[in-house]
């Protein structure tokens, strides 16, 4: 490095003495104070006279020096200097005259002779040998980190640089040689031919022999360089035609990669080097339907061909046609274009529009186009890329109209919570949103006027619901007169349909439901289209159930088709997700605090309900995330694509997170706590058991089959429920606490919670084991908790948490167990101040899911989230790898959590690394092993 930009240097002085040695003199009165850089220079004095020679060379290349200091400078950097530009560096008495002539007043300046200076060369020389051998790497590599000049030295230079435009050779081409660096660290060049003539008459075979072997390795690559050398050209300067000039430029990188430089004109280096591009424009005008535009709307197409945003006439056309060379002077300038990729590129583009005709194109048309995401065909059959996706880049410009750009604006303004958003609610709406809840209302809106479909993909806990409410409350107004009103219709899990009733009599009491379920309607009636309930109704709720039962919801043309919990259509080929994308509607909006569960495609399936054809294909969206081949560009290249998924779905997607203090300030601290339970000694003879059983399985069972892979589920089944209790697997109904060690842990936290007066959930995937903690935990507490599971009925679960979230402490339950699956959504419980995972479920957004029923708008207690895990065994194996598993959801959507994990798929030697017991640990006693005491941010 350059210490110019440090604080000014004290003066500093060499003194020469007879040994021969060399030594920094500072003045008294600077000496207890030396700058860092000076200290350094001193320390490598120290350590040898070569040394310090050197780093004086190398490290103070600019710095403005006394004569006699940068006397010792000139010496050194003439060393380094034949050490990168000469395979030789042998000291030439012309030289040694010169240098004693040339030698200034020193200090020490008498001892100054041949011999020292000889000494003094022979010191460098092994300096530079110590350098290189202590570093691991070539002398030219060290240095240039610390001064990039140094970089050049002894380097072949290519130069290009513009003639006269009306010469038959508009370019001159010059190659040089790096011979040295000049005072300010300026590289100096000489022409490569006279620098051979010097090289043959010193008789230095070596450097040529270098020379010619960067030559020769630079030619297998350039096609220019072969071409010069072969004609002897490279030697002299030239004038070159337009033709070669753009060879040159075209190979730069693969000349550069050979140790060669290649300088050229600043405008081909500039990213706003003049090109001609084929210029698409997509949405100019207001779209010719009187809908508003959107989804159903037709968007105008504009293309030509531009110049650096200029129309291009027919005679510059023609020119840019019939130019083979790769540049052409168009306007003055340069111009970089390839008429044969030009006409490719216009042809494709004509195509599109041939198959557009006088209709134009669609809105998700245009944003596939727009984010470049690669396509055979899909949204409508536009083939969106020619077979070279490269060309297309390079040489065509796709841009947003006036209308698409202020259409795109307003849906960005509209999600911008930090913008008063007014939403035309009225008296109507008797609820008081919060900033960002009105964002996203009217964002809803936004896109509902513009046609087009939606995700709203806000956080677990951040009010979806009451958004959607506020919308059917809003278009109610907007739409009150019209004749032909259309309901809306609501597609829910069974379990959350009393939550959208409570919600909707409390928020839009004026808003007609009709929900169809048999909890609330005949079921026998509901074979039937119910016409007169339909008619009457503002909006319907239905089960994903439902639509499979009831024929008549794909024949109702519905206002906006709402899926909540939409992750339930995240598989394709399912019967209901087949069943959802049937639905006819105005809008489709899709609700889900999980977007990604498992893999990507759970993405497109929601997309292909909520906007469909905006992702193409499933096979076509897979290929996008597939594994790169070529990992050293391959990861770019998938990167890239992450990229273009986000741009395409950003306008019809929004996503919020509670640990986003900008939005909720007033959201308490949540705590994720991992916490590691020790097995008892009867818990670990038989999870040590299952195991030795696993491995006879897995010798004994045919690779890839499907008892193989029972084998595998039971085993891991088996050995969750050890960890919990090992009366789970051996059916004796001893669950004594002192059996488990998760048992007496929760026994723990439970006492805590109890001397507080706090409010617990637990949260199992066993429903067996829901009574037996209960029970546990009564004990404990001194009066009965609460039970959820899969069987529990729709009113009866809309009782209990009533009763949980009771403010009496001493008369309301003090906890509540659930079944992992049925408590994991549509429940309210900010009552709670502990979560407690007693057993982990493999797939993390499902644990998410069911940590925010306390964590969620409302909650005022801080919360402590314990999940366990045993010690030294498969859960504390899992807890690790599901970490990791969420990488790959993050990259997809920044805000996602992860997929489920694939056990089945591991080989014997991986499955067994995972199940097998880590003694040590087991016996240890275990505690809580990460805590945060911050909000997680998991984007």
């Amino acid at each position: 490095m350059s210490y110019s930009d440090e604080a000014a240097l004290p003066p500093f002085d060499i003194i020469l003495h007879p040994r021969p040695a060399l030594q920094i003199q500072v003045p008294k009165a600077a000496s207890h104070s030396p700058v860092a850089s000076l200290r350094e220079l001193s320390g490598a004095f120290a350590a040898g006279v070569g040394t310090g020679l050197l780093h004086l060379a190398s490290h103070w290349p600019t710095e403005s020096l006394s004569t006699s200091v940068s006397y010792w400078r000139d010496l050194a950097r003439l060393h380094l200097t034949r050490s990168l530009t000469e395979a030789e560096t042998k000291l030439t008495s012309v030289d040694l005259e010169r240098l004693l002539r040339s030698a200034p007043p020193l200090p020490g300046g008498e001892h100054l002779s041949a011999e020292v200076m000889e000494t003094l060369w022979q010191e460098m020389d092994q300096a530079t040998v110590d350098w290189q051998r202590s570093s691991g790497e070539l002398l030219q590599e060290s240095l240039k980190r610390i001064h990039p000049a140094w970089d050049t030295l002894g380097r072949i230079c290519l130069n290009l640089a513009e003639n006269r435009p009306e010469s038959p050779h508009p370019f001159a081409f010059l190659a040089t040689y790096t011979t040295r660096l000049s005072l300010g660290a300026k590289p100096k060049h000489a022409p490569l031919g006279r620098v051979l003539q010097e090289l043959v008459t010193k008789e230095q075979a070596a450097t040529m022999t270098k020379i010619g072997a960067a030559l020769e390795s630079a030619a297998e690559s350039s096609q220019f360089v072969a071409s010069m050398m072969k004609s002897r050209r490279l030697y002299t300067p030239q004038g070159i035609t337009a033709a070669e000039a753009y060879q040159l430029l075209s190979e730069i990188n693969k000349i550069e990669s050979c140790g060669l430089m290649v300088r050229v004109p600043a405008w081909w280096e500039s990213q706003g080097r003049p090109s001609v591009k084929v210029a698409i424009e997509l949405g100019s005008q207001a779209p010719k339907t009187n809908d508003g535009g959107g989804g159903s709307a037709i968007l105008d197409f504009r293309m030509r061909l531009s110049l650096q945003g200029q129309p291009l006439s027919d005679d510059e056309w023609r020119q840019l046609r019939e130019s083979a060379d790769g540049l052409v002077l168009l306007r003055g300038q340069w111009v970089e274009a390839d008429g044969k990729k030009l006409d490719k590129v216009l042809r494709h583009w004509q195509q599109v529009e041939a198959l557009l005709g006088q209709e134009g194109m669609s809105f998700v048309q245009a944003m596939r186009i727009l984010s470049r995401v690669t396509s055979s065909g899909a949204a409508g059959s536009i083939p969106e890329r020619p077979v070279d996706a490269d060309v297309q880049r390079q040489w065509t410009d796709v841009q947003a109209g006036a209308w698409l750009r202020d259409r795109l604006g307003e849906i960005r303004q509209a999600a911008n919570a930090s913008k008063d958003n007014p939403v035309p609610m009225g008296d109507d709406f008797r609820a008081t949103l919060r900033p960002y809840q009105k964002a996203g209302v009217q964002w809803l809106l936004t896109l509902n006027r513009l046609g087009l479909g939606a995700c709203l993909a806000d956080d677990m806990g951040l009010g979806k619901t009451v958004q959607v409410l506020a919308l059917f409350v809003a278009l109610q107004r907007e739409q009150a007169g019209h004749s032909q009103r259309r309901p809306h219709l609501l597609v829910a899990p069974a379990t959350l349909i009393p939550n959208w009733q409570a919600e909707a009599r409390k928020f839009a009491p004026n808003l007609k439901v009709f929900v169809a379920h048999s909890s609330a309607y005949p079921s026998q009636n509901l074979k039937q289209l119910p016409k007169d309930e339909i008619s009457n109704a503002d909006f319907v709720i239905v089960t994903y159930g439902g639509l499979l039962q009831f024929a008549w919801l794909r024949e109702v043309d519905w206002n906006i088709v709402v899926l909540d919990e939409a992750q339930a259509i995240k598989n394709p080929s399912a019967q209901q997700t087949l069943a959802a994308k049937q639905l006819r509607a105005t809008q489709r909006i899709a609700l889900t605090g999980t977007p990604v569960e498992n893999r990507p495609l759970d993405l497109w399936s929601i997309f292909d309900f909520a906007v469909p054809g905006l992702l193409g294909g499933s096979r076509e969206f897979q290929r996008l995330f597939a594994p790169p081949v070529d990992e050293t560009t391959g990861a770019d290249s998938l990167a890239a694509n992450y990229q273009r998924v986000r741009d395409l779905i950003r306008p019809y997607f929004l996503r919020r997170l509670k640990t986003d203090r900008n939005l909720l300030p007033d959201l308490p601290d949540k705590t994720d706590l991992e916490v590691r339970c020790a097995l008892v000694p009867q818990q670990a003879a038989l999870y040590a058991r299952i195991v030795d059983e696993l491995k006879r399985d897995l010798k004994d069972l045919p690779k890839d089959s499907v008892q193989r892979r029972g084998a595998i589920l039971s085993s891991l089944m088996r050995l969750k429920q050890i960890c919990n209790h090992p009366a789970m697997i051996t059916g004796d109904g001893n669950f004594h606490p002192r059996l488990s060690g998760k048992f007496l842990r929760l026994g723990e936290i439970a006492k805590i919670a109890a001397d507080r007066h706090e409010k617990i959930l637990v949260f199992t995937q066993f429903r067996m084991l829901t009574e037996v903690l209960a029970g546990y935990l009564g004990g404990i507490f001194g009066r009965p908790g609460l039970i959820l599971h899969g069987d529990t009925a729709i009113d009866e679960r809309r009782r209990m948490v009533e009763d949980f979230q009771s403010n009496s402490h001493m008369g309301g339950p003090p906890f509540f167990v659930l079944s992992l699956k049925a408590g994991g959504t549509g429940l309210t419980l900010t009552a709670a101040s502990h979560v407690i995972h007693f057993d982990r479920w493999w797939n993390p957004a499902v644990e998410d899911q069911a940590t925010d029923r306390a964590y969620r708008i409302g909650q005022r207690r801080n919360i402590l989230v314990h999940k366990f895990a045993c010690a030294g065994t498969i859960e504390s194996r899992i807890a690790d790898l599901i970490s990791n598993k969420r990488a790959l959801s993050r990259n997809v959507l920044p805000d996602a959590t992860g997929g489920e994990l694939n056990l089945t798929s591991l080989s014997d030697d991986e499955l067994l690394n995972l199940v097998s017991m880590d003694i040590t640990q087991v016996t240890e006693d275990c505690d809580i092993l990460e805590t945060s005491s911050e909000v997680h941010d998991e984007r």
